[in-house]
């Protein structure tokens, strides 16, 4: 969540960029730095079904403090963290702690560890890179230099 933090206060002057709580997790809610370097230029966030946990937040954070357009296809959907917990045996246990919530309040994830409704682009664009093209590029390159102008 600080990497998260940390490239979203890239983009972002000031608000909330994620809210965690978890059942035996206090509610801590993670701030933009104050330090955005390029506070102001336009941005698209491109996102597909494998964008999960720090990239989602990012993009999240990004699309509720409308800072950037979202372009591509439904986001994963995690919604969850994790805490890396020790065993006596020497071993060690992933286990889900909380669930974090966008800036507006969404939380991404259903809820364990089921797949959520992730995030919804603004931009619809499907279909996968290739060697020759790449649609989702192509169509926030289109976004943005509309933008410039």
């Amino acid at each position: 969540m600080t990497e998260a933090q940390l490239v979203a206060s890239m983009f972002i002057t000031h608000g909330v960029i994620v809210t965690t709580r978890g059942r035996a997790e206090q509610t801590a809610t993670i701030d933009a730095t104050g330090h955005a370097i390029a506070p102001s230029i336009p941005l698209a966030v491109l996102v597909n079904g494998h964008t999960a946990s720090a990239a989602e937040i990012v993009a999240g954070a990004l699309r509720d403090h409308h800072r950037a357009v979202i372009v591509g296809t439904h986001t994963y959907g995690k919604g969850v963290f994790q805490e890396l917990r020790p065993l006596s045996n020497g071993g060690a246990i992933d286990v889900t702690v909380g669930q974090y919530f966008l800036p507006d309040g969404e939380n991404l994830g259903a809820g364990g560890l089921r797949r959520g409704g992730g995030i919804k682009p603004n931009v619809v664009v499907a279909g996968a890179p290739s060697a020759k093209s790449d649609p989702q590029l192509k169509a926030a390159l289109a976004i943005l230099a509309a933008k410039a102008r």
